[in-house]
């Protein structure tokens, strides 16, 4: 990645959660460029599991565009 973009993510929806539920999803939103020039403008979905009575995460699931990734990858291989 391009280290004048560097990763920055902005929440723009939390789903569930709770004091009664162990689960929440939470949606983000990237926008950045590769080293060369190429944009990276992902969406994330993170499944987030919490500690039972503790104020941790312990688990994570995450969801993006691999087509993307690929793309990025790809373009910045040499």
């Amino acid at each position: 990645m391009d280290p004048s973009t560097p990763m920055n993510f902005k929440a723009h929806d939390i789903i569930g959660g709770g004091p009664d539920e162990e689960w929440c999803t939470v949606e983000m939103k990237n926008e950045g460029k590769a080293r060369n020039g190429m944009r990276y403008d992902q969406t994330y979905a993170w499944c987030v599991r919490w500690a039972k009575d503790e104020e941790r995460i312990v688990q994570v699931r995450a969801y993006v565009d691999s087509g993307l990734v690929d793309r990025i990858v790809e373009g910045n291989e040499h």
